[in-house]
């Protein structure tokens, strides 16, 4: 079998390539920024349930602010389970990325939602990137 000697050497240089201070950067911001995630998706809702009150046509009880609230979580759950294997599968990256058009769209349905299930829909979305991001990035 016949080796392209060019093909060896160039391979052998890209091993021997250190990541740049750039690189780290990236690497440490979006780990930051999806280790906040986690937290703060799971924190905001606290200060929303209190001025939302009357916004979703109705007032809401006692079940409905703790769906609100535990959503969130079904969703990561749901997603860690998948993401571990698709990170695995096609790389960390595609995870993040379209975890974060999954996030994108769930912060929409949060932003335009009249009705409790949308918002419900939406909270339920962003745990999908929630736990994403949480399998992918290392917090």
């Amino acid at each position: 079998m016949r080796t392209n000697v060019h093909c060896e050497e160039y391979l052998d240089t890209i091993e021997d390539t250190l990541p740049s201070v750039f690189v780290w950067l990236v690497t440490l911001v979006v780990a930051g920024v999806d280790g906040f995630l986690f937290g703060y998706d799971t924190g905001v809702i606290n200060g929303v349930l209190v001025t939302i009150n009357n916004d979703l046509g109705f007032e809401l009880g006692d079940s409905h602010k703790q769906l609100l609230t535990s959503i969130l979580s079904a969703g990561a759950l749901i997603s860690a389970c998948v993401a571990g294997y698709v990170a695995d599968r096609w790389g960390r990256k595609s995870v993040l990325w379209y975890s974060t058009i999954v996030f994108t769209i769930g912060a929409l349905l949060q932003a335009v939602s009249w009705h409790f299930a949308q918002m419900v829909v939406g909270r339920f979305v962003v745990g999908i990137d929630v736990g994403a991001a949480a399998m992918a990035v290392p917090l």
